[in-house]
């Protein structure tokens, strides 16, 4: 099945709003074995909108569009509709909308059908996957191929995970199988799949998926923190200090509390995670946790002495089984030779050991920062499950 999605609105083409809708579309076709062929981005311009829907109307199985059905002047998808509809003899049927307040349009042709909905990314959404993703599969049940599995890791680089760790996976992609790598700012999603070939039953496709997945996961299981899209470093991270009834606390320099804020996007995380204390300064370093005077003097903050005394400062003043502790130089100044922008170093302190570790992350501040957030999170997940191996193959300095 062809589908289109159409997003409208000169706020996505200047990049005043990033376009969330055709991804959040493309995922939940994923999960139901089915795919995404193509999307467009046009201006709110009438004359375009009326092109575009020209364009598509008969080579696509399904058009959907977003934005422009709003009340305000720059809103014309709903008025190039209506024209449009008249110009090829076409009826209109308003659906409601249950998670905003404009309604959705449908258009029935004869080759194709066009869903008209809100460009709001929660209306949009909602409406795709209570209308629009149904009626797709009423009409494509004989095209369906099999949902794919995901494997969710973080710490490495793709470049690794595929020629180091995955290796040669030759055998599996001759049989049909399909390995794409996502990549995130230090995680990577691999994404597992399986070809509808024919003469492949369901079951003999789903077998081969499982040993494909069994390989897979064989040779990156230290670095998988999850099998869904939804799980994420932080919840993991809780569960496993919760199971040993450990409560955690953070210090942060360069991250100004972005690890802080991640471990409290759970729900109920209060019960595990005390708080995280942003030490910016030496001073706050000094006076908030006991970093002595001296190891700033002699090594500065970006060292590895100075990031165990705060993971071991923070334990202390939070109360806490579990302390972890990171600074760095984020950029874009403040780099010198021996420590240049991008030097992270991160520091870990629980009842059975403290250690600290270093490497570099990348060469823009806002890269830095969140990927030390991942990294992090994800040497203390490492940790708490007995896995000696620290993210990007560095090692623990005691």
């Amino acid at each position: 099945m062809r589908i289109l999605v159409l997003s409208i609105g000169d706020e996505l083409l200047l990049g005043d709003t990033i376009n969330t809708n055709a991804a959040a579309f493309g995922r939940l076709l994923v999960e139901e074995g089915l795919r995404l062929s193509q999307e467009q981005m046009i201006s709110d311009d009438a004359s375009m909108i009326y092109q575009a829907l020209s364009d598509a109307w008969g080579q696509w199985d399904v058009v959907v569009t977003t934005g422009g059905l709003g009340p305000t002047h720059d809103d014309r998808t709903l008025d190039v509709l209506s024209r449009f509809c008249k110009d090829y003899s076409l009826a209109m049927k308003e659906y409601d909308n249950a998670f905003g307040v404009e309604k959705g349009v449908l258009v029935q042709g004869e080759k194709t059908w066009l869903m008209a909905l809100p460009g709001v990314p929660y209306e949009a959404e909602g409406m795709f996957k209570t209308i629009v993703l149904p009626k797709i599969l009423a009409s494509a049940q004989q095209e369906l191929t099999f949902p794919p599995r995901y494997i969710m890791t973080a710490g490495e680089r793709e470049k690794d995970l595929a020629n180091e760790f995955i290796g040669d996976w030759s055998h599996f992609e001759q049989k049909g199988c399909t390995l794409a790598y996502l990549p995130g700012a230090a995680n990577v999603k691999l994404r597992l799949g399986v070809d509808s070939t024919p003469g492949i039953t369901k079951k003999e496709a789903m077998g081969l998926l499982d040993e494909f997945e069994v390989f897979v996961r064989g040779r990156v299981a230290f670095c998988t923190y999850g099998s869904k899209t939804t799980d994420t470093l932080s919840n993991i991270v809780l569960e496993l200090c919760r199971s040993r009834g450990w409560r955690l606390g953070a210090v942060e320099s360069c991250t100004g509390g972005m690890i802080g804020a991640s471990l409290t996007d759970p729900a109920g995380a209060s019960d595990v995670f005390m708080g995280s204390l942003v030490t910016y300064s030496n001073e706050a370093k000094i006076l908030q946790l006991g970093v002595k005077t001296e190891t700033l003097t002699q090594f500065g903050a970006v060292s590895k002495q100075t990031v165990i005394e705060m993971a071991m400062g923070v334990r202390k003043a939070l109360g806490v089984e579990v302390g972890c502790s990171v600074s760095g130089v984020a950029g874009p100044s403040g780099g010198s030779n021996e420590k240049p922008v991008g030097t992270i170093w991160f520091g870990l302190s629980t009842p059975a050991e403290t250690f600290a570790w270093t490497t570099q992350v990348g060469h823009t501040r806002e890269l830095n920062r969140s990927r030390s957030v991942i990294l992090t999170l994800e040497a203390l997940r490492r940790t708490l499950v007995g896995e000696s191996r620290l993210p990007r193959g560095v090692l623990k300095q005691l």
